[in-house]
């Protein structure tokens, strides 16, 4: 007789994207109504996403501030939190690759900086998230809805479609300009072949 495997569940693998390149699949980055790092949330239609993120204020104490939290979370006296902490620093870690990133953060009203320049806030998160490992449940659910969005042939060909043409006011009216000289042209093309008979 033979033995049977055990069944395995198996675990949905998900790449990291920065804030700029969420923007560009047309996902919208916003603040949540708390301040709580694990009030994460993303919610996605047929046409439009959503990642909102707790707000943060970036200055001079931030990093202590974090550190202290995170080795705290490693005390065996913590509360039960998944390590909310340390999982939160190392998403917004994925979030931002370069100062670009944080402009992006900043720009949605996520992140306040008052640290300088943005390339200080990169550097900060990228410093503190090292030797950081996050819980493997933190944020999976918004990490596999992100990868499922993402991995959306016709919501990345829209994305993409929407980011070249109507990404500014004069695209958009170029576009527009555009339709509306085919549609004249076609019916001018109609109108000669089947002239008006009075």
């Amino acid at each position: 007789m033979a033995l049977k495997k055990p069944i395995v569940p198996r675990r949905r693998w998900s790449s990291y994207h920065s804030a700029k390149e969420l923007r560009t699949l047309s996902i919208h980055l916003g603040p949540s109504r708390t301040h709580c790092f694990t009030n994460v949330e993303f919610e996605s239609n047929f046409l439009y996403a959503k990642l909102t993120l707790p707000r943060i204020t970036i200055d001079v104490s931030t990093k202590s501030m974090l550190l202290n939290l995170i080795a705290y979370e490693k005390c065996p006296d913590a509360s039960d939190n998944v390590f909310s902490v340390t999982s939160h620093v190392c998403f917004m870690d994925s979030l931002i690759a370069n100062p670009e990133d944080v402009k992006e953060l900043r720009s949605n009203g996520i992140l306040l900086n008052f640290l300088g320049s943005d390339e200080k806030v990169a550097d900060l998160f990228n410093e503190i998230s090292n030797d950081l490992v996050p819980s493997p449940i933190a944020y999976r659910n918004v990490k596999e809805q992100i990868e499922k969005h993402y991995n959306s042939s016709f919501k990345i060909y829209l994305a993409e479609l929407l980011h070249d043409h109507f990404s500014s006011p004069w695209k958009t009216l170029a576009v527009f300009g555009v339709i509306s000289a085919i549609v004249l042209s076609f019916i001018q093309t109609y109108y000669t072949v089947h002239p008006v008979r009075e």
